[in-house]
C-alpha cells in the first residue's frame, strides 16, 4: 500500500532531480561531449553512443541528451525522466532511512 509520506518522498526526489536536470544540464552536457555540433569524438558522450548501438537500448536517451546539449537546454522530456528517476529514488531513500 502507498502511503502519503511514500509519495512525498518521491514527489521530493522528482523535484530535487528535476531542478537540477534543469540547472545543470546546460552546463554539464556539453562537457561530457553532447554539443550543438553534435557529439564530440572521443568523449564521454561517444562512449554512451557506442555502449547504446552496441547494447540496443538507450537510444531514447541518447537522443534526448544529444538534442538538449545541441539546443543548450533541457526539455520536457528530459526533465519528465530525469523526474521519474527522482520519484523512484525519493522512494529507495525512504526505505533505506526505514531499516
Amino acid at each position: 500500500m502507498v502511503t502519503r509520506e511514500t509519495l512525498a518522498y518521491g514527489a521530493a526526489g522528482a523535484v530535487v532531480f528535476g531542478v537540477t536536470a534543469i540547472a545543470t544540464g546546460p552546463v554539464i552536457l556539453p562537457l561530457i561531449g553532447f554539443t550543438s555540433g553534435g557529439i564530440t569524438s572521443g568523449s564521454a558522450a561517444a562512449s554512451i553512443m557506442s555502449a547504446v548501438y552496441t547494447k540496443g537500448v538507450g537510444m531514447a536517451a541518447l537522443s534526448a541528451m544529444q538534442s538538449a546539449g545541441a539546443l543548450g537546454t533541457v526539455g520536457t522530456t528530459a526533465t519528465v525522466a530525469t523526474s521519474a528517476v527522482g520519484s523512484y529514488a525519493g522512494i529507495l531513500v525512504k526505505r533505506w532511512l526505514k531499516k
